[in-house]
């Protein structure tokens, strides 16, 4: 709650910038549903799923190592293709949260433009095609460079692609949806350790903080 709230009008500003929309209209998605699944973001350009993998580590600004880029290319398998019960089972939620939610999120100028679903089924497609995964930018470059042959030795093992399907196109297409979250891992880290200096008597002013911010955004 606190990372999220120091961090607020600065991931504001930089997503403005890396998805092209306006801040006021860039919306977090845990504000409708706490831990709202597969999905963070939602926007008039599209949905996101932001992921840190690392922050946690212990070192800071940890170098993306193979283990983590297993973890990245996982993300983008289980919002992609959706493979497995649980994966599939988040999807769908989320789709779901979107399609009975649609008039608040446009009401707010959130909702995608382009996206005129008749039903869940069709948000949850739209989700798989074109969800955009956001890295620290310290990330992206390696994880575009390696994803292409873990994807390609799990769809010799356990991804069954879709008759007719172009293999190195489907490949490609995860790459590209491969973008930066404008900020350094070690970015992160210093922010994390700031907070662990925190005053403990400031949690219940950023909890008032919290509820305020959505009374008035209507959540």
């Amino acid at each position: 709650m606190v990372v999220g709230l120091a961090g607020e009008a600065v991931a504001q500003e930089i997503l403005t910038r890396v998805i092209g929309a306006d801040a006021a209209k860039i919306f977090n998605l845990n504000g409708l549903v706490k831990d709202f699944p597969v999905l963070d973001l939602i926007a008039p350009t599209g949905v996101y799923s932001v992921k840190t993998r690392g922050l946690l580590s212990g070192k800071v600004g940890a170098a993306l190592d193979s283990a983590l880029i297993q973890e990245y290319t996982q993300d983008l398998v289980d919002l992609a293709v959706g493979n497995h019960p649980k994966a599939k089972a988040k999807l769908t939620k989320s789709a779901s949260l979107l399609f009975n939610n649609r008039s608040v999120l446009q009401k707010r100028g959130s909702w995608p433009t382009g996206l005129n679903p008749r039903s869940i089924a069709d948000v949850e497609q739209y989700i798989r095609d074109k969800t955009i995964l956001l890295v620290p930018d310290n990330h992206v470059q390696l994880l575009k460079q390696n994803i292409g042959s873990i994807l390609n030795a799990r769809l010799r093992s356990n991804i069954v692609l879709p008759a007719g399907t172009n293999r190195v196109d489907w490949v490609n297409s995860f790459v590209d949806r491969i973008d930066s979250i404008g900020v350094k891992s070690s970015d992160l880290d210093v922010m994390l350790e700031a907070i662990r200096h925190l005053p403990a008597d400031q949690v219940g002013r950023l909890q008032r903080e919290v509820a305020e911010r959505k009374r008035r955004r209507g959540f």
